[in-house]
Formats: C-alpha cells, structure tokens, sequence
C-alpha cells in the first residue's frame, strides 16, 4: 500500500495488360489469345484463402493467413519475381520492373499506382497478387514476405492479408519468439517450433476473423515475414515437420508462451490439470531454469506524474481532469487487492483524490510503466516508495510476459543443461502428447 503526493462501378485498366502487349505483338487471333490467357490462368498458382473455420488438414501442410494491416490507409507495394494479380477483367503479371507501387485506399476507392502502372478499383471484396514460383518474394511497407497478398474488403474497411503455407509462416515467427542462432539453444528452438506450430493449428480452427486466422504481432505471434534469415530455425521447422501437441481427447489447445516466468508459471488446466500448488515452479537440477534471462529480476522507477499521464491514456481519468489534477496537485493511494498464487498481480486499487480506479493485470502493467516503456515487463512486481521524494516509486519485479504455458528462456536453461526438447515439452505441458498432424 503506498500513499504518495502529486503535483458497382466498373472496374478500370488503365494500361493493357502484358497479354493483350504480347497478343498484338504476334498478331495472336482474339479466339486463340483469349485460349492462351485462360491457359496460363489455370497453370499458375491456385488462390491461397480458404474458408474460416474449416480443419486444417491432416494429409497436406495447411495455409495460414494473417493480418498485416487491419485499416489500410497508406501503404507500398513492390514485387521481386513474378506475381499475378488475378482481376475480373484480366490476369496481371507484375514483378520488380514495375517499381513501388503506392497503395491508398479512401472514400472505398483503392488505387495501386506505380510509374509504369496503375490499377483503380471501386466496388471489389478481394484481390490477390499470386507468387508464381517459391522463390518471388513481394515487399510491403519495406519488409519482405513470401506467399500471397491479399486486399480484402471487411464493411468500410481494407484489410492487407498474407497467406502462405505454415512452415513458411513458422520460419517468420521462430526468429522473432526466440533467440535463434545459438546452436547450443537448439532443443529450445525445437520446443518453440512445436508450440508455435500447435499454436498456430488452433488459431486456423478458431480464426480471428472470417478473412484472417491470426494478427502478425503480440496479439497472437509476432511475425516478421521473409526478413530475418535463421537456419537453425528452418533446421528445427524441418526436423520436427507437422509435430503439434493435443491432449487426451486428440484436440488441438491454444499451447501459450512468454518470454521469462522469473521463477513461476502459472497454472493452466489444460496443461497440468493435477499440479499441486497452483503454479509450476520452474526449476531443475536444483536450479532455475530461466535465470539467465536479462528480465530474470528487474527493476523500474516511476513518478506519480507519469501514473497520472497512464491512467489518462488508459481512460481511467478524464483527460479535462487530469489537468486539472496536474495544475492544482494531488494525493495518490496505491494499494494491491489480489494476487494469483504465482505473486503476478491480479487487481490493484488506486485512489486519486477522490476518485477510485480499478486495474486488473494488464492494466497494471501499462498503467505503472514508465515513459520510456509502453507496459511493465510483468505484473509480478511490488511496490516500495522512495524515502526522499514522496512522488516517486520504484518496482521490484521478476519475469517477462504473462507467465502461461512454456518459459522460453526457462526452455532455453532447461537445453543448456542438455535436455532434449521433448524433455522441455513434457515439463511446460505435461498433459499434452506429440503428435503429427500432417
């Protein structure tokens, strides 16, 4: 407890098409070019989106499809081998010889303008750029991706989609969820590519939306695309091909992840239903597994002014009020209601003045992070105040993350004191088997 003072319109092309060029070129009759472009429309690469919720299947390597943009407004577009932008009056090839394109969808109109070439489009629901061989990659706002993007139209918004089959979805995920070019890690990145992959199977059986599976960022797994090259990590993609983990029934859970538990995971039914007490103590060899993590302990300061500026920002606080506050001082009351048996906060109270405020785990983090940091790195924290300024708070805390499911630096101690990544899979989800699902 802390007491602290405070101051259908048609569709137009506008150039012709590399078909109709090479048509004329030749002099192809209209019956036999228009035979030719149905021709090479059906050799190329079928539409990659499926319908939401189906199963993924059991015999081929599923599709993924995520969000790169939910609201597009701006955006920029260019290609390195071929792609085909499937339209309803023609097929398109584009590739890096038509340069950036510039992608502005407003007032329901999209336009994909480059120097050499501009599509304008009205009334649409989708259009797909398709890669015609493994290798073409296309870049969106400068990072690279493989697989097809996609513009969809979701109400009055353009959502910007990539969808690609799942080993190539993991090898843009695994780089960024885990440290993935230390060749002693490697039983950690093997764990971290199951539990991505099992993960991700559950997110394609319960989408997002109608028109994605999964965010590309901390909302679900943080995906970086083609831009971060890490062998050890496709090594581990191939070596553990179509490995997911179910439980007794044969259903697919939502396997969790953080970064550091700092000493404790908490509890999850799903993975130990009998463990006795209520969190996982994440220990072996009479040691811990992720005190080599930099966010083992850490420590934080913050005065109540940004506490102030955080609640505002959260809506807790009316901003006319806040000022308010900031102008004519303040008293501020801190007190923790509830933690959960791991030490993580569950609910803080805070009294400004008058005025009581509620904040439950995430907003505890966000609301007592300092300016330099947009959330705490856990919520398992206490509170000490300073002896010489009574508007300021310094935050003791351990740990990174929601603490659920597998500790990633706790798999990484756990490889370094030569445990296999079954050994690791079996520790964080100890009720779940390895199985293969494609």
């Amino acid at each position: 407890m802390l007491d602290l003072a405070g101051n259908s319109s048609r569709r137009r092309r506008i150039r012709s098409s590399f078909f109709e060029q090479f048509a004329a070129r030749v002099y192809l009759p209209r019956a036999v070019f228009f035979s030719f472009l149905a021709l090479i429309a059906l050799s190329s690469c079928a539409r990659q989106y499926r319908k939401p919720g189906t199963v993924p299947s059991t015999s081929r390597v599923p599709l993924v499809r995520i969000a790169l943009s939910e609201k597009l407004n701006n955006g920029a577009l260019r290609f390195s081998g071929n792609f085909i932008l499937e339209s309803e009056e023609a097929s398109y090839l584009l590739n890096e010889t038509h340069g950036k394109f510039q992608v502005k969808f407003a007032n329901q109109r999209l336009v994909v303008r480059s120097k050499k070439r501009e599509f304008i489009y009205q009334r649409f629901q989708r259009l797909d750029f398709v890669p015609q061989a493994d290798s073409c990659r296309f870049y969106w706002n400068g990072s690279p991706y493989r697989g097809t993007i996609s513009f969809v139209r979701e109400g009055q918004k353009l959502l910007v989609v990539n969808t690609l089959p799942l080993p190539l979805y993991l090898e843009g995920v695994i780089p960024s969820e885990i440290p993935s070019h230390n060749p002693e890690y490697y039983p950690a990145i093997l764990a971290q590519t199951v539990v991505a992959r099992t993960y991700t199977m559950y997110h394609l059986l319960h989408p997002a939306s109608a028109h994605f599976d999964l965010y590309q960022d901390v909302r679900h797994q943080v995906y970086a695309g083609a831009g971060n090259n890490a062998p050890l990590a496709q090594k581990a993609i191939a070596e553990t091909r179509g490995l997911i983990l179910r439980n007794a029934r044969k259903e697919v859970v939502e396997t969790q992840y953080h970064s550091t538990c700092g000493d404790r995971v908490e509890k999850q039914p799903a993975y130990f239903a009998q463990l006795n007490p209520d969190y996982l103590e994440d220990r072996s060899d009479h040691s811990y597994n992720c005190a080599i993590s930099p966010y083992y302990r850490w420590v934080r300061k913050i005065n109540t002014r940004t506490i102030l500026k955080n609640l505002t920002r959260l809506g807790k606080i009316p901003s006319s009020e806040a000022q308010t506050l900031a102008e004519n001082g303040y008293h501020l009351h801190i007190s923790v209601v509830s933690r959960h048996a791991s030490g993580r906060i569950e609910q803080v109270a805070v009294r400004v003045n008058h005025r009581e405020i509620s904040l439950n785990q995430w907003e505890v983090r966000r609301a007592f992070a300092p300016a330099s940091e947009e959330y705490l790195p856990s919520s398992t924290f206490f509170f000490k105040s300073s002896r010489q300024d009574s508007s300021l708070v310094y935050l003791i805390g351990a740990g990174f993350g929601h603490g659920k499911g597998m500790c990633q630096w706790g798999a990484i101690g756990q490889a370094l004191r030569k445990k296999n990544y079954r050994d690791i899979l079996h520790f964080y989800f100890p009720e779940l088997q390895i199985e293969k699902a494609y």
